[in-house]
């Protein structure tokens, strides 16, 4: 319909092409208006242009454009936002992020972090609307119908003319916005319902969000909307805000009898592709997800409140029905040469294939699994049961993660609900993920299963059922649970090493613990935001080194994602270090990895460039 790429510069997924709106005499006058971004002399800058179609509406003509609006000055890649749409008045509404600088979001002066609303029918290149609310350019840009944004990314119009705006937060908190004309939103003095700036955190002048939710075990860490529901198939959505809040789950959110939101969740899970970017409705109100990848349209469930899944891990053959601690004789037991850290726990991990299947292994080393594979996981804290995990792949090919609560006398597991549970051992926190979370970390870029790579099986393991030591991958070869030999000595395959074994440099323990417990979200196609690839390579392919962080500096002078020689100033270092909404990773952390805080410091204190002179 439209090719610009000659024009327009997409290196992050907060850049590019960010939203196209028809006008709404289209096709009468064949207009629609596009808002992208490109880069020039080192800065970013963003275009609102007019397009013309020359063909009847088939096609857009790239050299017609006709720019309405450009916004330069920042050299940040991120919060460009960018939806692009005509509201019910007839006048063409845009949002804006603060481009990486917070404080633009409360000058009213700046279009950076506002909604703006101009009319394109009338002047050069276009009007203001005589009742926007600083249209005498006294007190504020004339352009400004709302402001307090940090990165306002998607929002809509509903029937009845109201604007739901998403505001995606920095670390604590996301916001559902209803737009009021001149309403100040309050970033950067507030995060959802908290105060940023200590100097000043009055809220005088400044309008709430409708619904604000945290950054917490419940996983949302984004809000991406959205639509209010107007479609046919789902009755009960009716008047509903639907949105998605970065973990694959989708959302309904009410306003009950007085007023006050009420979300209730209607997906947990299961889709394939990256986290929902967007949303968008057809022409008879019915609402469609769009993902790195697969695009899919919300229909009804056959039974959406039931699920056959066993409710207590005995019922499931992957273990004994008569004892559950003992998993079934079929299951492969393996260990990982460098763990992903859960608060602590101690864990023990099986494999179960299909009769007469087998492993496939990847260019990469990364193990892929047939359908009908099971993966098992028992955590145990203080040598005590606490849950077992089954991570399954189901007949659609999709992946599932199911979570089972032990009872004190450990003699039984029960299946954790859709929404997870978080207990308390001993006034230590502790999270039963849900399903939807299992996905978070187990993701599609990562190819869902993890720990199961050469690298991480290549080392001995004791097999407890013949009482024999044996290199793992050696042993699966000779089973015949690999699609292939290995053609070379285990000795000479890459492994990773433990985060305690002082034998080996505090880079290569580092670099493999990242990989273990960071990379199945920041790699490429992952859900982690900013261009940081934290696969197992040197340090100089990572994107890390001397990168400016994309979502926060954390309040830390001159930050970088990796600052050599200053693990202080080195984001990776700091949120590996956190609790709560700055913590990396960001789901179920609730104790820190002090073990691997102190690696990744040293690695970091003991670097003086970003050429690390490590082998892949």
């Amino acid at each position: 319909v439209l090719d610009i790429s000659d024009r327009t510069l997409n290196d992050t997924g907060e850049t590019g092409l960010l939203g196209l709106a028809f006008h709404p005499e289209f096709p009468e006058n064949n207009k629609a208006y596009v808002f992208y971004t490109n880069k020039i002399n080192g800065e970013y800058e963003s275009y609102l242009s007019e397009f013309i179609s020359t063909d009847d509406g088939v096609t857009l003509d790239a050299a017609s454009e006709r720019n309405i609006l450009t916004l330069t000055g920042h050299s940040t890649h991120n919060h460009k936002a960018g939806t692009v749409a005509f509201g019910p008045d007839g006048y063409l509404y845009l949002s804006l992020g603060d481009g990486g600088t917070p404080l633009e979001s409360q000058n009213t002066f700046s279009l950076f972090g506002t909604l703006i609303r101009i009319d394109v029918d009338d002047g050069n290149p276009y009007a203001i609307p005589p009742d926007n609310p600083f249209s005498d350019g006294i007190n504020g840009a004339p352009e400004i119908y709302a402001y307090g944004f940090r990165n306002p990314w998607r929002w809509t119009f509903d029937s009845l003319g109201r604007i739901w705006l998403t505001d995606v937060g920095l670390s604590s908190w996301e916001e559902i916005n209803l737009v009021q004309p001149g309403a100040n939103y309050g970033w950067p003095i507030l995060e959802g319902l908290d105060c940023r700036l200590q100097a000043d955190c009055s809220d005088e002048g400044l309008t709430p969000p409708l619904y604000a939710y945290p950054h917490d075990n419940t996983g949302g860490f984004v809000v991406v909307g959205g639509f209010v529901y107007r479609g046919q198939e789902f009755p009960e959505l009716q008047g509903r805000f639907i949105y998605a809040d970065g973990t694959d789950r989708v959302w309904a959110l009410l306003l009950d009898d007085q007023g006050q939101p009420d979300p209730e969740l209607l997906i947990d899970g299961g889709l394939q592709g990256s986290i929902i970017h967007s949303m968008f409705e057809d022409e008879s109100g019915e609402l469609y997800l769009v993902k790195g990848g697969p695009i899919y349209r919300l229909t009804a469930a056959d039974d959406p409140l039931q699920s056959d899944f066993p409710a207590t891990l005995s019922e499931t053959g992957c273990v004994d029905p008569l004892d559950p601690t003992r998993v079934t004789q079929g299951a492969i037991p393996y260990r990982v040469n460098t763990a992903f850290w859960t608060d602590g726990a101690a864990k023990s991990r099986w494999l179960a294939l299909p009769d007469g299947e087998s492993i496939e292994v990847g260019e990469d080393g990364d193990f892929h699994f047939p359908i009908g594979t099971v993966l098992i996981k028992e955590f145990r804290v203080d040598d005590r049961r606490i849950e077992t995990r089954l991570f399954t792949r189901h007949d659609d090919g999709n992946w599932a993660g199911y979570t089972y609560a032990w009872n004190d006398e450990e003699t039984e597991a029960e299946l954790v609900g859709p929404d997870g549970m978080e207990l308390d051992l001993d006034g230590q926190p502790y999270l039963l993920p849900s399903r939807s979370q299992c996905l978070f970390c187990h993701s599609e870029a990562a190819g869902r299963s993890l720990g199961l790579e050469i690298q991480q099986q290549n080392g001995e393991f004791h097999y407890p059922s013949t009482g024999r030591s044996a290199n793992q991958l050696t042993t699966l070869e000779l089973i015949g649970a690999l699609d292939m030999t290995l053609g070379a000595d285990p000795e000479d395959l890459p492994a990773f090493p433990s985060i305690d074994d002082h034998s080996v440099s505090f880079s290569e323990r580092a670099r493999a613990y990242l990989h273990t417990n960071c990379s199945s979200c920041h790699r490429p196609g992952g859900p982690g935001r900013g261009p940081a690839d934290m696969r197992f390579q040197p340090l100089e392919y990572m994107n890390i080194c001397d990168v400016m962080p994309a979502v926060s500096d954390l309040g830390i002078e001159d930050a970088r994602l990796l600052a050599p020689g200053h693990p202080e100033r080195s984001i990776i270092a700091v949120r590996a270090g956190a609790l709560g909404g700055i913590a990396m990773p960001p789901v179920g952390k609730n104790r820190v990895d002090v073990n691997a805080v102190a690696v990744i410091e040293e690695f970091i204190a003991e670097l003086e460039s970003c050429y690390s002179g490590d082998g892949p």
